[in-house]
């Protein structure tokens, strides 16, 4: 039986006391503000590399928008049908209500048609 203490963490660190992190803890090459710095160069100015986060970033951008419904053409269709059910959305309901309703009141006519 043997009675050793083992140790898996980093020498001389403290129990508890984490390593400070970057201010976001994110990898700052694919951040929204270094992208848009690297996007006023042009693109012979840019490293492969460079080009690369731009390119990455912008086609995260592209696939969270059209996967959020969030496009610009998305954006004037709801535009557009939010206009149109303000001015007609009463017209329309009370419409189809009546489509709705016609049914009913004809099966009503019918059934007490000769009993009243």
């Amino acid at each position: 039986m043997v009675n050793d203490l083992e140790h898996f963490g980093i020498k001389g660190m403290k129990w508890g006391i984490r390593r400070p992190r970057a201010s976001s803890g994110r990898v700052n090459s694919h951040d929204y503000s270094t992208v848009q710095n690297l996007r006023t160069k042009k693109p012979r100015e840019l490293s492969n590399d460079e080009l690369k986060i731009i390119t990455k970033r912008l086609t995260l951008e592209a696939d969270f928008a059209r996967l959020t419904g969030d496009t610009p053409l998305v954006k004037s269709g709801k535009a557009v049908v939010g206009t149109f059910i303000k001015r007609y959305g009463g017209e329309v309901l009370g419409g189809l209500a009546l489509l709705a309703a016609k049914p009913t009141i004809d099966f009503i006519k019918k059934r007490f048609q000769g009993g009243i």
